[in-house]
């Protein structure tokens, strides 16, 4: 049976980056909670509906568009498999534009470069989750860029601080395949984790997902105390999420607690609940 692979950390920032500490339109903010709930809980056929009717209603806005990439992206990493490639390019694409579209109206906001930021990350994720590791370097940085100058802009937006204490632990997992590319960039897995874990307590609208990604790692570094703090308020909120329910299996299994294991296991074999889902999941 297949495990999130190290690079699911890096795809699951999709679930923080569609609530930002900027300022939005009350709208907006409602309708990113929502989305971030649906992708939380693996309801990925309900979030790309919902996200498409609403690029088709407000074709102005980039968050949108944004979101719609993002639950292509998850849904290709809960089923460990590229569903449609063509679809993700082309949604990146749309993203793209409708940022620089978006920036010739309303300026170079610390929100425009924020998203364009995260656009490039997404885009980054894609290649590392196929372990194309050379092809995701390129946008990787460009994201790591973007989000650096959109914290000058801005200095209360914790959620670029969440993405580069994320990218800073990722780092350290890819350093020993691209040390001739990242040799030069100071950080490491410890300083990501502090990272995030700081942007857990500062922010308040960021600090769910930071949970969310911190169980992750937590589960990956054999953090267990720190596991289990923050792991039975996410599952009972998100009962349906089986990106917790990996990291759940394998806390359970390093426990030694088999048989508890082998429930959320079961329950992994499940099929997906989205009709587009349905026959995609494959048990390794």
């Amino acid at each position: 049976m297949r495990q999130i692979n190290c690079n699911g950390a890096i795809i699951l920032l999709f679930l923080i980056t569609s609530v930002f500490s900027l300022t939005l339109e009350p709208q907006i903010k409602g309708t990113a909670d929502t989305v971030t709930g649906m992708l939380i809980n693996c309801q990925f056929a309900t979030a790309l509906a919902y996200t498409d009717s609403l690029m088709t209603a407000y074709p102005d806005e980039p968050l949108y568009p944004y979101l719609h990439l993002c639950a292509l992206g998850l849904r290709d990493l809960d089923v460990d498999y590229i569903i449609d490639s063509t679809a993700f390019i082309a949604c990146y694409w749309k993203t793209v534009k409708t940022i620089q579209v978006y920036e010739k109206v309303h300026g170079q906001t610390s929100y425009c470069m924020t998203l364009l930021g995260f656009t490039f990350a997404s885009h980054s994720s894609f290649y590392l989750m196929q372990k194309k590791y050379f092809s995701a370097v390129g946008t990787g940085l460009d994201a790591m860029k973007m989000l650096k100058e959109a914290k000058k802009k801005d200095s209360t937006n914790y959620d670029v601080d969440l993405f580069l204490g994320l990218y800073n632990y990722a780092k350290g997992e890819l350093k020993k395949r691209l040390w001739m590319v990242l040799f030069w960039y100071p950080g490491s897995k410890k300083e990501g984790i502090k990272s995030i874990e700081a942007c857990k307590e500062k922010s308040l609208l960021a600090s769910e997902g930071a949970r969310v990604v911190l169980l992750d790692i937590y589960a990956r570094e054999s953090e267990y105390d720190k596991y289990g703090a923050l792991a039975e308020p996410l599952l009972k909120k998100y009962p349906e999420s089986r990106f917790l329910l990996w990291g759940r299996a394998r806390y359970f299994e390093e426990m030694k607690r088999y048989s508890e294991a082998s429930e959320c296991y079961t329950g992994l074999r499940q099929p997906c609940r989205g009709p587009v889902l349905q026959g995609i999941i494959r048990n390794e």
